[in-house]
C-alpha cells in the first residue's frame, strides 16, 4: 500500500469536502426572502408572478414574497413592532409619514450609487421632489405616473353643437361649455350634468395652482396657504359651478356610472379610469387638459411609491427589489396588466400601445393627452401634520362644496388655528 498516496487522497477529500460545505454555507447565507406589500389592484397576480420571475432569474438568491396591503395602519404597527414586509408600497399621508418618522430608510446612497442622472431625469421631477424630505432624504420612488384630465362624451358635445375642447382652453371657456351641457326637464330635476368631479384636497389642487396659488409655503409645509386671495379664487370658481350655475352636482361628484349613462357631458378623472371608460363600447369618450388658469395649466399626478422598511434585515436585497420594482421593464409591465400609467417617461409609448391593442376606441380617444399632462404634473403636496390638516381642510371643503359657504370665509376662519397647531 502506499502511504503517500493514501494521505493525498485523504487530503484531497477534505479539501473537497471543505469546498462543498463553504459553498452550501455561502449559498445559504446569500439566499433570502424579500417580503413586498402593495394594494391588490386588478391584475396585480399577474404583473407580481410576470416580474418575480424575471427579477428571480436575473437575481439567483433573491426570494420574493408578494403580500396585499389594504390597511395602511396595520402596515405602521407592523413597522413599529418591526414586523413589516421589506418593501412597501402606499399613498400621500401615510406614506409621508413613514418618511418623515424614519420608518423608511433614505434611498440616496443607493440611487447615487445604482442610477444615472438619466435614470433620474426618467421619473416625474414633482414626485421625486415630493418624495424628497427637506434634509435630502430619498424615502420612496413612484409607483405609477398617473395624472388628471378631462374626459368628455363626444356624443354629447356634437348634440349640443359644441367642438371638441381645445388643449388650451381657459376657465371661462369651460364654464360655458359646462353650461351648455346641462340639461334640465325642470328647474329642480337636472336629467344632464356638464360636469363631474372629485374635489378632495387633491383634486382642488390643480385649481389652485393654476390661479397662481399654493397650499402650503413653499419649503416648510407647517404653513397652509388655502386662505390666500388666489386658493379663496380657485375654490369659489368651483364653488360656483356647484351653487350658482348648478352645472355640477353638490360636492362635485355623483358617482363614475353618470358619465358612463350620458348623464354627465364632462368628468374630471385620472388615467387611473383608463380601463373603466375605455371598456364603454358605447361611450364615445375624448380626453383634452383641465383648463389653463391666469398662471397656466397645471395638473396633480399619482402620490403613490414604493420605500424600503427601516428594519428590513436584508435592505441589500430589498433595494435591488425596489430597484427593479421601479425599472422601465416593470413600468411597461405594470401598464399591461394593471393599465397603469408609467411612472418611467420611458415606458409611455408602451402603455399607449397596449392600450389601442385593448380598445377600439382608444385610438380617437386622444389619450396621449395623459403624457402630456405628465410633463408638467406634481403631486398635491402633503402638510407637516397631514392627518389634522387633512381633517381640517376635509371639513372646510365640505362646508364650501357641499353647503355653499363663502371659500374666503371658510378658510379665514379655519386655516390659521391650523397653522397654530402645526407649528407647535
Amino acid at each position: 500500500m502506499n502511504l503517500h498516496s493514501t494521505s493525498m487522497k485523504w487530503v484531497l477529500a477534505l479539501t473537497l469536502g471543505i469546498w462543498i460545505f463553504a459553498l452550501a454555507g455561502v449559498h445559504a447565507q446569500e439566499s433570502v426572502t424579500i417580503r413586498w406589500a402593495e394594494y391588490p389592484r386588478e391584475g396585480i397576480e399577474e404583473f407580481a408572478e410576470q416580474a418575480i420571475a424575471r427579477f428571480t432569474a436575473e437575481n439567483p438568491g433573491i426570494n420574493v414574497e408578494y403580500q396585499p396591503a389594504t390597511d395602511p395602519n396595520a402596515i405602521t404597527t407592523a413597522m413599529i413592532g418591526g414586523t413589516a414586509p421589506d418593501v412597501v408600497a402606499w399613498w400621500t399621508d401615510h406614506l409621508r409619514s413613514w418618511g418623515e418618522s424614519g420608518l423608511l430608510i433614505d434611498l440616496s446612497p443607493y440611487l447615487d450609487r445604482d442610477f444615472t442622472t438619466e435614470d433620474l431625469a426618467d421619473f416625474n421631477e414633482g414626485q421625486l421632489q415630493e418624495f424628497t424630505l427637506p434634509n435630502g432624504s430619498r424615502y420612496a420612488l413612484p409607483l405609477f405616473g398617473g395624472t388628471l384630465a378631462t374626459w368628455y362624451n363626444k356624443n354629447l358635445f356634437a348634440e349640443a353643437g359644441l367642438a371638441n375642447p381645445a388643449a388650451n382652453w381657459n376657465w371661462d371657456e369651460f364654464r360655458e361649455t359646462a353650461r351648455k351641457l346641462t340639461r334640465r326637464g325642470n328647474p329642480d330635476v337636472t336629467d344632464q350634468w356638464g360636469v363631474q368631479g372629485f374635489l378632495s384636497y387633491e383634486r382642488i389642487a390643480p385649481w389652485v395652482w393654476q390661479n397662481g396659488g399654493t397650499l402650503h409655503v413653499p419649503g416648510n409645509n407647517s404653513i397652509a396657504t388655502l386662505n390666500q386671495p388666489e386658493a379663496v379664487e380657485a375654490l369659489e370658481f368651483l364653488r360656483s359651478l356647484i351653487h350658482d350655475d348648478r352645472v355640477m352636482p353638490i360636492g362635485g361628484m355623483l358617482n363614475n356610472q353618470v358619465f358612463l349613462n350620458g348623464q354627465a357631458g364632462m368628468e374630471l378623472d385620472g388615467s387611473w379610469a383608463v380601463n373603466w371608460y375605455m371598456s364603454a363600447d358605447d361611450v364615445n369618450v375624448g380626453l383634452t387638459h383641465l383648463p389653463t388658469g391666469e398662471a397656466g395649466q397645471a395638473t396633480v399626478i399619482a402620490y403613490e411609491a414604493y420605500g424600503v422598511y427601516r428594519d428590513s434585515p436584508h435592505r441589500d436585497a430589498a433595494w435591488k427589489w425596489l430597484k427593479f420594482l421601479t425599472g422601465p421593464y416593470a413600468n411597461e409591465l405594470r401598464a399591461s396588466t394593471m393599465g397603469l400609467q408609467p411612472a418611467r417617461k420611458s415606458a409611455a409609448l408602451s402603455w399607449l400601445q397596449d392600450l389601442d391593442r385593448t380598445y377600439p376606441g382608444a385610438a380617437n380617444a386622444e389619450l396621449e393627452v395623459f403624457l402630456e399632462a405628465w410633463s408638467y404634473a406634481a403631486p398635491a403636496p402633503m402638510y407637516a401634520d397631514n392627518t389634522t390638516a387633512m381633517g381640517v381642510i376635509g371639513d372646510a371643503l365640505n362646508r364650501i362644496l357641499t353647503h355653499g359657504e363663502s371659500p374666503r370665509i371658510v378658510m379665514d376662519e379655519v386655516i390659521p388655528p391650523l397653522n397654530s397647531n402645526m407649528a407647535r
